[in-house]
């Protein structure tokens, strides 16, 4: 009895973290024509920067909704041009209810088929005084 109960509080374990997993928000990757992938990292950062919710929109495909040290994938159409841009409400100001108080510019990526490009999100500013939002590729890395 001991054993079943084990096996099957790790099973509800298991079941769990893949519920998690669930949740985040990728394009649907049984779509065959979506061969090629963006992912965005968003690093941690101190205070309240850090729990405020950023949008990652990508035109023609799906917005990523990540939190200071979130990441995700979209599937998207490879041999495409897309603009991907960074959004929120001031994280400052509890008031601001604006989704794009804060918007970072456009970055054009073209991405080939079965491909995967990387991108950064970053807050833009003197540490501790972010006024905005970047997005870049990886290897220029968030200062």
């Amino acid at each position: 009895m001991k054993q079943f109960l084990k096996l099957a509080l790790m099973a509800a374990a298991i079941l769990g973290a893949g519920s998690i997993a669930a949740t985040v928000r990728t394009w649907p990757r049984w779509i065959p024509h979506l061969t090629a992938q963006i992912c965005v990292e968003r690093p941690e950062n101190n205070g309240v920067l850090n729990i405020r919710y950023a949008q990652v929109v990508i035109r023609g495909g799906p917005t990523l909704t990540l939190a200071g040290g979130e990441a995700a994938c979209a599937w998207v159409e490879g041999g495409g041009v897309y603009y991907v841009w960074v959004q929120s409400r001031d994280p400052y100001d509890p008031t601001d209810t604006g989704p794009t108080a804060w918007r970072s510019t456009d970055l054009k990526l073209e991405v080939k088929q079965n491909s995967r490009v990387d991108l950064l999100v970053c807050g833009v500013g003197v540490r501790g005084a972010y006024t905005n939002w970047s997005v870049q590729f990886d290897e220029q890395m968030c200062k």
